[in-house]
């Protein structure tokens, strides 16, 4: 019986291949800010309107905002909370 031969060698060869340079990603932009005054206006016209959110108004035993009411409320807070209060904001029209 002839000796056994590989069909296929090149499976088994291993090829160095040149790293691939990615380009750089972009800085991430500064987030803009968001006029909570804006953002309160909205959550006040849908809370007045809303009997879930009056009630959750009133305290946590009343029960939770509405799904609605809750984005409104989390997107008003968060934006309040990230607005520097008046005193800390530059002044327009100073030195410039």
């Amino acid at each position: 019986m002839p000796p056994v031969t590989p069909v296929t060698p090149h499976l088994y060869e291993v090829q160095a291949v040149a790293p691939i340079a990615l380009p750089a990603a972009p800085p991430a932009p500064a987030p803009e800010p968001t006029d909570w005054r804006e953002l309160d206006m909205a959550y006040q016209v849908h809370h007045v309107k809303c009997p879930t959110c009056i009630a959750a108004g009133r305290g946590v035993r009343y029960g939770l905002r509405c799904g609605v009411g809750a984005a409104l409320w989390v997107a008003y807070e968060t934006a309040a909370r990230n607005t520097p209060p008046p005193w800390r904001q530059p002044k327009k029209g100073r030195n410039d």
